[in-house]
């Protein structure tokens, strides 16, 4: 007997009666076989199926918002229903699992090929390997029946497929190789006839200094010396200058302002006192509303804090 979806149904589990509006869906164990009445949902994004008795793709395929889509325990069967995943561009989760088509031998490359955005099937994630050996599968031809020995290919197969199909970089055809190899013999000839034109100069001997040069290299040294002290005398003298004019600010305040530097001192207090109250009363306020797990947890962080504070 058939179980259509129906929009009383719709408006019972998502709670609303505007279906232009619903985002999420839950008819998981409802018996149902016809959901045509899906597609009246634009903006759905994530739809919960799983353990009903649907059997095609085609009417969710009209819900081009979807993200996650759970359809465990069906009864799809068909491997070209998964045509109907190109039509769901935004699809990101997918669970087929437990439906006649998951028995399929390509299966999981089938799904893959049909849907791009895909990131994860049957809480499995779909890495970049998953990507290239479903396209290879899509390759050499993705049958809709158990493949007999005759029709699989081996690994070995593909490999040695993709390995004389790749174009030979040095092969007769490819002039590359060829011309490069003529460029680097010209080049090596043309740098040995320059070095043999050019004529052999005996190093220089490094000149001797003179007393006079002595002399003058040993005050520019000297010179360099004393003005990196003054440097760092200057420097010392400074930060030696600020400290002294920071103390003395502070002892100025002490002893000028006394009252005034008090009534600062009393106003920190205040406010602490005062940021201490407020938040003692927003944590017995919230203590109202705590279940007896949670205050167990909460009496277990406050046993820890006075510990902390009693080491």
């Amino acid at each position: 007997m058939s179980k259509p979806l129906t929009q009383t149904l719709i408006a019972q589990k998502a709670k609303t009666e505007a279906l232009y509006s619903i985002k999420s869906l839950n008819l998981w164990g409802n018996d149902l076989d016809d959901i045509s009445i899906i597609e009246r949902l634009p903006q759905l994004e994530v739809l919960s199926l799983s353990v009903n008795r649907i059997t095609t793709l085609a009417d969710i395929a009209k819900c081009k918002n979807i993200k996650e889509l759970y359809l465990r325990k069906n009864n799809i069967s068909s491997i070209t229903e998964l045509q109907f995943l190109q039509q769901l561009p935004k699809l990101k989760v997918l669970w087929l699992q437990e439906n006649p088509i998951a028995d399929h031998p390509n299966y999981r490359e089938a799904v893959i090929c049909n849907s791009s955005t895909l990131e994860k099937l049957d809480d499995v994630v779909i890495s970049q390997q998953d990507r290239a050996n479903a396209q290879i599968q899509l390759q050499y031809g993705i049958s809709q029946s158990p493949p007999t020995k005759s029709s699989q290919k081996s690994d070995e197969e593909i490999a040695q497929h993709v390995e004389v199909t790749k174009p030979n970089q040095y092969s007769p055809n490819n002039g590359g190789g060829r011309y490069s190899n003529q460029r680097e013999q010209l080049q090596n000839q043309q740098r040995q006839s320059i070095q043999q034109q050019q004529p052999y100069h005996q190093p220089q001997q490094p000149q001797q200094y003179y007393p006079q040069q002595q002399q003058q290299a040993g005050r520019e040294r000297e010179q360099q010396q004393q003005q990196q002290q003054y440097l760092q005398q200057q420097q010392q003298q400074q930060y030696q200058s600020s400290i002294q004019q920071q103390q003395q600010s502070q002892i100025y305040l002490q002893q000028q302002q006394p009252q005034q530097y008090q009534r600062q001192i009393i106003r920190q207090q205040y406010a602490e006192e005062e940021r201490n109250s407020n938040i003692l009363c927003a944590i017995l306020s919230l203590l109202k509303e705590l279940d007896q797990s949670t205050l167990e947890i909460v009496q277990r962080e406050v046993y820890d804090r006075i510990q902390q504070y009693q080491d």
